[in-house]
């Protein structure tokens, strides 16, 4: 058998794709076959194999020899024209098409390619806006604006935005005994790095370190669901009693404020919409415990810390219930905004009264997340959610992540062991193909946020772009003018 794997094309358009008439050709591929159409707001997941390794009489391999092995195909967008071409175990795309910027006439994109895994292509765009994006090209720091055309007489609650998990643990302090990268670190970029990746949610879990407030994830895992090897184990490197707590701290509440000023200020950046969404936060000063919760006057030197984002919300409306235009887009502006939980909510209310700016909202958000290590399950488990309950819910968050199980999380530092890394490599692999043909253009089953773990590219941001375009006739505020 040849070496096979997945291709997964995802037309984020508004019109079909059409094959060009002669334009599928191939040498010595084992499987090269393409639809004829590739509909408006579908995914196409293709099976690829290159040549056939020679074998001989007995039927074993004598030798392989694909260097030569080649295909192609040309498919038209609205009149465009673009090709891809495999050769060598490599696919790659160009454009010979005049589509608008980030995908020019002689655009090159390489795909790569994965034995057994899967590689995508995405391309979004409407006649409405002025620009076609393909894969990995282009730029996602004006993510809504360069949408604005779209989504401008939307809510927040009507889109859909690229969003990360425990988004400050790109860098790990203070970790509790048993706790490194392998099971804490669930990002590799900083919070500035991941809104240049198109992020507009953050998932933020505050906790009191010394005198600092920082990001952090800890859990709490019980001895009794280990097997009596690995119970034995930790006790024998002093890890005792019933309880572990595994965790450590992530970047600072102050770096975070830093890196959300410096983004937003940038000569580049134009009117964009961040949320920051914060947990009820727990104090690690106590004794090395990290399950005493922030009292309230933690809570109000949180507040004051991050009052100071430069243009946090302070208008007199909700936020989450104007339209864009109005929140960002008609008097230019940036705008930032921050769910707590109702009962932090209350609190902090408590505390400033009036003075608390309405860019301080309470969280009501749908987030039911997998709690399973298996890419098959998780996939399920998601578009199921998102097909049968997101629909009753006002803002729906699709947690595309995988959990380690508990004796992986304690024996991280085992070769074989998947890191959170990994298992975030297997997730976001799946990402193009796992649910776009599942997003609903009659009903409200579809993703406010896709949440990923090691945000490491523009493909999150790619597919909520590729969402709005799908959706783009519905949940308007205004008729268009």
């Amino acid at each position: 058998m040849g070496n096979g794997g997945h291709l997964v094309l995802n037309n984020g358009t508004d019109c079909d794709w059409h094959l060009v008439g002669g334009s599928l050709a191939s040498y010595q591929m084992e499987k090269w076959q393409f639809p004829s159409t590739i509909k408006a707001g579908t995914s196409e997941k293709i099976y690829i194999e290159w040549g056939q390794t020679h074998t001989n009489s007995y039927g074993w391999p004598t030798s392989t020899n694909r260097s030569d092995d080649n295909g192609s195909v040309k498919y038209s967008c609205d009149g465009h024209v673009f090709k891809l071409y495999g050769r060598n175990e490599h696919l790659a795309i160009t454009s010979e098409g005049d589509f608008p910027r980030y995908f020019e006439r002689g655009t090159k994109l390489d795909l790569g390619w994965r034995h057994d895994g899967e590689v995508s292509f995405t391309l979004c765009g409407t006649s409405e806006v002025d620009h076609y994006w393909a894969s990995s090209l282009g730029t996602a720091l004006n993510l809504l604006y360069d949408q604005r055309q779209i989504i401008r007489y939307k809510t927040l609650t009507e889109i859909c935005i690229p969003g990360t998990h425990d988004s400050g643990m790109s860098e790990i302090s203070s970790p509790t005994l048993g706790a490194k990268e392998a099971n804490v670190a669930t990002q590799s970029k900083s919070m500035i790095e991941q809104l240049k990746l198109g992020a507009r949610y953050f998932d933020i879990r505050p906790v009191l370190g010394g005198r600092e407030f920082y990001t952090g994830h800890y859990s709490t895992i019980s001895k009794d669901d280990l097997s009596w090897y690995y119970r034995e184990a930790l006790t024998a490197i002093g890890i005792n009693g019933n309880k572990i707590i595994l965790g450590a701290r992530g970047q600072s509440i102050k770096s975070i404020v830093r890196d959300i000023n410096a983004f937003t200020n940038h000569k580049a950046v134009r009117e964009e919409a961040v949320i920051l969404e914060l947990t009820e936060g727990m104090n690690s000063n106590s004794s090395g415990s990290v399950d005493v919760d922030l009292s309230e006057n933690d809570w109000r030197q949180l507040v004051e810390e991050l009052m100071k984002i430069d243009f946090l919300y302070r208008g007199a409306a909700n936020p989450l219930k104007i339209d864009l235009d109005s929140l960002l887009f008609k008097n230019p502006t940036a705008a930032i905004i921050i769910l707590l939980p109702k009962s932090i909510y209350k609190i902090v209310k408590g505390i400033f009264g009036s003075n608390l700016p309405n860019g301080f909202q309470q969280a009501n958000l749908y987030d039911k997340y997998s709690d399973d290590n298996d890419v098959g399950s998780m996939v399920r488990d998601q578009v199921n959610k998102m097909e049968n309950e997101f629909g009753n819910q006002d803002f729906c968050k699709l947690s595309w992540t995988l959990t380690q199980s508990t004796t992986n999380a304690v024996t991280s530092y085992l070769t074989g062991v998947d890191s959170i890394g990994v298992l975030a490599s297997k997730a976001n692999e799946k990402l193009a193909g796992g649910f776009f043909n599942q997003v609903s253009t009659t009903s409200n089953s579809y993703p406010n946020v896709i949440s990923i773990d090691y945000l490491d590219n523009l493909d999150c941001a790619q597919m909520s772009f590729a969402v709005n375009v799908k959706r783009r006739k519905l949940n308007k505020s205004k008729a268009n003018p």
